[in-house]
């Protein structure tokens, strides 16, 4: 018998409007938590956490088909109110204890994103379990609430991702009251006009107001908003307060419209070190005077001025004053808008002058500007007499250990590519490096030499004077801090695929909230990562030999190779999307196809385990040994991956895997609950403690383990 329209359509509608939802709370608190990349992994797991709840408490539910129908419609009509108003709520309530710009309180961060994520989370886990007490067909729900999935998406990913938040919230709302008028019996006491009423009159908000009421809930989140849009990298946002325009993308204020004094004591002390600076690359951040600085110097014939968002540099020149907008007319300056790591991989020539204006690496996104990676792209294409210069905002008064860790990691990681590095240390700590080893470039800071230039040149400056100038040269603080930062021993280098500064970053606005919680994080990092790992071994070995059968049963056994089937679809997720973010930088846009492509390779792989494996034991334990083949295949594979489409396929490859799982041990309850640990554990303590490979070496010994337990079942040790 074929299967009922409605009960396809219900799960058809599961999975366009729990992915799109989800996506959709990804990209606002995201912004709630200043673009840190690893509260994502905070978020999944909080949903999924509460999505496990709402299916454990439907699974208590008695198959009563008229009940569950009942409560189904109840469920969406819930959801159909709950929608909006929590996208309303995220900008309306803020993470207590913090302003703009830092990164959240991680205990407060939980609190709230735990509460928010509740209501929603626990009816989208009952729906599954509910439609499938009553449509016993499990696999073909699967298949068509996977179908929502990659359908919303591609859509998502290539048509909806610089729409609104509001609007397309609205829009599943009547989606879902569109779906309760089919659910309703005959004679129910809610009518199905209303229903469609109301989704009708949703979908005019949509249209016609939601604009409009997309940018008042904004200006709750920013006060004195001007200006807000998302770009496929972010969003941006612009206020005004006493005569000037601050800028956000995803909720981290990147500037104000003018700052001649932070651009000033920038560019000069980098330039005036350099006798004849023609060449200049600046990454980021030349729009408020870095540009109008640089093009003060009469040497300079070309600058490459590189900036990711097109569209963020479009909006923010409408809000500059003139003198800083005819930069961007000056026919020396040329604009990339490209990746910074992109444009210095596939430079061509040399600079003279090398400047990153970047935020600190409280983001993925912008720690991939501070690695040792990176640094040697930057090496690459610096004149031999060239510089580079990097600021860090980070006070210079006091070093905290937290502080200390994050400049020595930024410092240690500069030294290994440039043989000379000095500091200039006042309001925040400005690193000077040059590939010139005997420094005989130019001026090489002989302090009278540099201030000669300095006068020869008679610059027009707003704030910095030969005496400032001279005072930031021999400033003792320069001298005391770069002794620290080489005496230091605990912090580690930072790269791409161990993100040490990242973490000694978040390390140092916890401090901010508990001196205690940031000292507990740190000591984690100091356990030698190979004694985990041979604990998790050893403890897989007992467990083989274990003689009492009761705990080591079949269905025993069963559950945890489903909770680790989540566990290691959910960390690879994670995995994926940071490596997304710091290899490509444009994770923000893809995130819903790549999470959708990861449940169509978990639909394949259902299909294929119901139509190909016959035997329990046997085709779990084959999965088990394909799954750490996979893992430490991934090792390998990790430093050549350079396309969108290796993502793709990685995602794909690790949903078919553990999608084989399931209909040879379904337990959606175990599922979650090991994918609630998979999102968790790597996002906030794995990645930043150990990074990525070692974090998949931890994953491959867990699934070492499965194989340990399925082979003593299997063999009947």
């Amino acid at each position: 018998m074929k299967s009922p329209l409605i009960f396809r359509l219900l799960f058809l509608n599961l999975g366009i409007s729990s992915l799109l939802f989800q996506t959709l709370l990804l990209r606002e608190l995201v912004v709630s938590f200043y673009g840190n990349e690893f509260f994502v992994g905070v978020v999944l797991a909080l949903w999924l956490f509460w999505t496990a709840v709402g299916s454990f408490a439907a699974s208590r539910i008695k198959k009563d088909p008229s009940r569950i129908k009942r409560d189904l419609v109840g469920v969406h009509v819930f959801l159909s109110f709950l929608i909006p108003v929590l996208s309303f709520l995220i900008r309306f309530l803020k993470i207590p204890g913090t302003t703009g710009g830092e990164i959240p309180d991680f205990f407060s961060s939980l609190i709230f994103v735990g509460a928010l994520l509740a209501p929603s989370g626990l009816a989208f886990g009952s729906i599954f379990t509910l439609g499938a007490k009553i449509w016993v067909q499990v696999g073909e729900a699967y298949f068509w609430e996977t179908l929502g999935h990659i359908l919303i998406g591609l859509v998502f990913s290539f048509f909806l991702v610089t729409v609104p938040t509001l609007p397309v919230a609205f829009l599943i709302s009547a989606l879902n009251l569109a779906l309760v008028s089919l659910l309703l019996p005959k004679g129910s006491k809610l009518p199905k006009t209303l229903c469609f009423t109301l989704g009708l009159l949703l979908v005019f908000f949509s249209v016609f107001c939601g604009k409009e009421i997309e940018f008042l809930s904004q200006g709750w989140r920013f006060p004195n908003l001007v200006h807000q849009e998302n770009s496929f990298y972010g969003h941006i946002a612009v206020t005004e307060s006493e005569d000037q325009y601050n800028f956000y993308e995803s909720g981290l204020l990147v500037g104000a419209d003018e700052d001649y004094y932070g651009s000033e004591f920038l560019v000069h002390p980098t330039l005036i070190q350099h006798s004849d600076p023609r060449q200049v690359l600046l990454i980021g951040g030349g729009w408020n005077g870095v540009l109008a600085e640089i093009l003060k110097y009469p040497s300079v014939e070309k600058i490459d001025y590189v900036e990711l968002d097109p569209q963020f540099l479009r909006i923010v020149e409408k809000y500059l004053p003139e003198d800083l907008k005819k930069a961007f007319s000056d026919p020396r300056v040329q604009k990339h808008f490209v990746d910074g790591r992109y444009f210095l991989k596939h430079a061509d020539g040399t600079y003279d002058v090398v400047i990153f204006n970047l935020p600190n690496p409280s983001t993925a996104l912008i720690n991939r500007f501070y690695t040792k990676e990176c640094f040697e792209e930057v090496k690459r294409i610096t004149d031999p007499k060239g510089l580079f210069a990097l600021p860090l905002s980070t006070p210079t008064d006091y070093l905290s250990a937290e502080t200390e860790n994050l400049l020595a990691s930024v410092y240690k990681t500069l030294k290994r590519e440039f043989p000379q590095v000095r500091i200039l240390a006042e309001e925040n700590v400005l690193f000077l490096a040059a590939k010139d080893a005997d420094a005989k470039n130019a001026k090489n800071l002989n302090v009278s030499e540099v201030l000669k230039h300095w006068k020869d040149l008679k610059l027009e400056t707003s704030f910095l004077t030969t005496a400032e100038l001279e005072y930031r040269f021999t400033n003792d603080k320069n001298t005391r801090i770069q002794q620290i930062l080489e005496a230091n021993r605990e912090a580690a280098l930072n790269s791409d695929f161990y993100p040490a500064a990242y973490f000694y970053q978040t390390l140092f606005w916890q401090t901010k909230f508990s001196f205690l919680f940031a000292k507990i994080l740190a000591s984690l990092q100091q356990p030698l990562f190979w004694v985990l790992v041979s604990l998790l071994l050893s403890a897989g070995g007992l467990l083989f030999v274990w003689r009492k059968p009761s705990l080591l049963s079949t269905s025993n056994v069963a559950v945890l190779t489903v909770g680790l089937g989540g566990l290691t679809l959910m960390a690879m997720e994670i995995i994926l999307i940071f490596l997304f973010q710091t290899i490509l930088g444009f994770v923000y846009s893809r995130i819903a196809l790549l999470m959708a492509l990861i449940l169509a390779g978990l639909a394949l792989g259902n299909f294929g385990a119901r139509r190909f494996l016959r035997t329990v034991s046997r085709g779990l334990l084959l999965v088990q040994i394909l799954i750490v083949f996979y893992l430490f295949s991934f090792l390998q594979f990790i430093p050549h991956l350079t396309s969108e489409i290796h993502f793709y396929i990685l995602g794909i490859v690790a949903g078919v895997l553990v999608g084989l799982i399931f209909p040879l041990a379904s337990n959606y309850t175990a599922d979650l609950a090991g994918s609630f640990f998979g999102a968790l554990l790597p996002s906030l303590f794995l990645i930043p403690l150990f990074g990525v490979f070692n974090t998949i070496t931890l994953l491959a010994a867990l699934n070492l383990i499965g194989t340990l337990l399925l082979l003593r079942r299997r063999f009947g040790r």
